[in-house]
């Protein structure tokens, strides 16, 4: 039989059951819209991921931002280290430049002591009137001084000893500090210093044949070779000297004036421990024995002694000088040519009329303790240089004759150079 509608147990059921039904039909309704909006982000995100992919990146390599960095970072540090070099290497050579100029300036500013000969003819051309061989001999020396100072030609001094001595009284080294030539060295002063003709290196002529006369004479062929440089120097070119100053101690104070006068080519005069009118008892009779022994036994070649002992000798030279440099003056002391002593009294007269005629700048040195020429002998050879505008004189305490030897030796190179340096020497 067939049924015609639902019973009413039947709509019951379902009445219960719908509600259930209406849930999970509305939990269906919400998974189906949340599955269709994740869809869209989902292809996004492979899209995303397609482009990503697209230039896939190898392992260890750096983005090319980060590789061009690194690559100018290291430029920038290599130019800096090139950079750095070559500050280096340039303070280096600037380094080495100073070196080099300090080493210039230190060698030309070094005190040397350079051999110089003259040529030089032993004739008599001077006012003095005495006995010449007219023959040709080498005068030998040092000129000692500053490099700069040497080659440059300013000025110089030419230094004549007196008896008994050699160019050592100028230069002598035996003993320190009493080195003439090289303590003036220091002050910038240049000093030509030479072994008389009969001493030491330089020539030796017959003692009666050589004389204050032809002494004076070749003093003057040598200031003229100083001026023109015509002369042999070893260790730097010759200068010519625009200036020349002669010094002369004790009977070279006969030969520089005589020079001075009878020529008239030098530029300053200096006379040290010695006196045309002023000598003592002790020289007159010093140059009396050595006559006789001249006249009566001569050493060989004409030579004689001032001082005929090592105690007559030390008697006339030595005052407060160290015992070692006695001692060692003593050995070292040469004859000197017989006619030194046989011209003096023309000499002496000669002098005492030219020297008046000098204008040039005029120094007279003497020791107050000097047996030879003490007091007043310098005041007296002043008086001979009467009138002329630049004279000095000055007394030396504590000094010998042997200015250069003694202990007060500082005081007389002072003094000395003080007025040569004063007069642009």
């Amino acid at each position: 039989m067939i049924r015609a509608g639902k019973t009413g147990e039947e709509i019951d059921m379902v009445s219960r059951r719908l509600p259930l039904l209406l849930l999970v039909a509305l939990l269906l309704m919400v998974g189906s819209a949340t599955t269709a909006t994740a869809a869209p982000s989902t292809a996004a995100d492979a899209r995303g991921s397609s482009r990503t992919t697209a230039a896939p990146q190898q392992a260890g390599t750096r983005p090319k931002g980060a590789t061009k960095g690194r690559a100018a970072r290291s430029r920038t540090a290599k130019a800096r280290r090139r950079a750095a070099l070559k500050r280096r290497a340039a303070q280096k050579r600037r380094a080495a430049a100073r070196r080099r100029a300090e080493d210039k300036r230190q060698a030309a500013t070094a005190v040397r002591s350079l051999p110089v000969s003259f040529t030089v003819r032993n004739t008599n051309t001077s006012n003095v009137p005495c006995a010449a061989d007219g023959a040709t001999y080498e005068v030998k020396g040092h000129i000692t001084g500053r490099i700069d100072r040497i080659t440059a030609g300013d000025a110089a001094a030419l230094y004549v000893h007196g008896l008994g001595y050699g160019e050592f009284f100028w230069t002598y080294r035996t003993v320190p500090g009493y080195d003439y030539a090289t303590e003036q060295a220091a002050r910038g002063l240049v000093s030509v210093t030479i072994d008389r003709l009969g001493y030491g290196a330089s020539g030796r002529p017959d003692g009666n044949e050589v004389c204050y006369g032809s002494e004076a004479d070749y003093l003057h062929q040598i200031v003229q070779q100083l001026k023109s440089g015509d002369y042999a120097l070893d260790g730097a070119p010759s200068a010519q000297f625009g200036r020349i100053a002669l010094v002369g101690h004790s009977a070279g104070g006969f030969m520089v004036e005589g020079a001075a006068a009878s020529f008239g080519d030098v530029d300053a005069l200096v006379v040290a421990a010695f006196s045309n009118l002023g000598a003592s008892p002790l020289t007159l009779a010093t140059f009396g024995a050595t006559a006789l022994q001249c006249a009566t036994n001569p050493k060989p070649g004409n030579y004689g002694d001032f001082g005929q002992t090592d105690a007559d000798f030390a008697a006339g030279h030595f005052f407060d000088v160290d015992p070692a440099v006695a001692a060692d003056v003593l050995r070292r002391r040469a004859p000197d040519p017989c006619q030194d002593t046989g011209s003096a009294p023309q000499a002496i007269v000669i002098d005492a009329l030219q020297n008046l005629q000098l204008k040039i700048p005029v120094l007279i040195l003497s020791g107050e303790q000097d047996a030879l020429f003490p007091p007043p002998a310098g005041a007296l050879e002043k008086a001979l240089f009467a009138g002329n505008p630049d004279l000095t004189q000055v007394n030396l305490p504590g000094t010998g004759h042997a200015v250069t030897l003694g202990r007060s030796a500082p005081q007389f190179r002072t003094v000395l150079g003080d007025w040569l340096k004063d007069r642009g020497f």
